[in-house]
């Protein structure tokens, strides 16, 4: 289930309530594209920076066609020693990839400050990346659970991710861990393939009583919090 770095996929996403998670669970199971569990379900955890004047963000809410995300991603419970990838991802309307760089040194949010954080990540990130990470500045806390299924042919990829914690960082010195955004009643199905697979998704996601919609967690979460502004 690692995916390469970067290969192009054609990303579909049905948001729907959390309570129906049950629901969501035996649609894949019993899906006519023979989905079973492809790698045990974990924690995801993101911290996702922008740069001066939340160009990033920027680019989502004007609905650019081409779109970047800068984060970093580990995985687990601990927020203390962690080790992840620094991770660009690029959306092209449907279509996605993404740049991972891992990241040799170990953070831990609970003692250091965001500066502190930057500065690591810089140190090791290279490139462009890099030259990201100068101006960067973290501005979200996400995490949540993820399960993980694949086709029976190996050609498509879902995941449903559920029980999201949300936490805002813009006016925090040193990571915010114990504010949370109130939690949606929130989950989402997200159906990948390989973009030459692209067409045949209209027909596997019949199979499914939802909706597709464009829909990003960070976007979402830092759209609620400019709204209270």
């Amino acid at each position: 289930m690692i995916e390469e770095n970067g290969q192009l996929r054609y990303e579909l996403k049905m948001p729907f309530a959390a309570v129906r998670l049950f629901e969501a669970r035996t649609w894949v199971r019993t899906h006519s594209a023979a989905f079973h569990v492809a790698y045990p379900p974990r924690r995801v955890n993101n911290i996702y920076f922008d740069l001066p004047g939340m160009a990033l963000l920027g680019n989502h809410l004007d609905g650019d066609g081409k779109r970047y995300k800068l984060r970093f991603r580990w995985y687990g419970e601990e927020f203390s020693n962690i080790h992840g990838i620094l991770e660009v991802k690029h959306k092209i309307d449907n279509v996605g990839w993404k740049e991972n760089q891992p990241i040799a040194s170990a953070l831990d949010l609970r003692q250091m400050s965001w500066q502190d954080v930057v500065r690591t990540l810089a140190a090791d990130a290279s490139g462009w990346v890099c030259e990201m990470m100068q101006s960067a500045r973290a501005v979200l806390i996400n995490d949540y659970q993820r399960e993980y299924f694949v086709s029976g042919d190996g050609q498509t990829r879902l995941t449903l991710d559920y029980d999201l914690n949300v936490y805002h960082q813009q006016l925090h010195l040193r990571p915010n861990l114990v504010f949370r955004q109130p939690r949606q009643d929130l989950m989402l199905v997200e159906i990948k393939s390989e973009l030459q697979k692209a067409s045949e998704l209209s027909g596997l996601i019949a199979g499914f009583p939802l909706r597709v919609s464009k829909y990003s967690k960070y976007v979402d979460a830092m759209d609620t919090l400019l709204e209270t502004f």
